[in-house]
């Protein structure tokens, strides 16, 4: 289960990486 909370936190992390990227351009 930790692992699972540590993968989901990490996605999220990257989701949002990828859409305040997209915002910049």
């Amino acid at each position: 289960a930790v692992d699972e909370e540590k993968i989901r936190d990490r996605d999220a992390e990257l989701r949002q990486r990828k859409v305040s990227s997209s915002s910049i351009v």
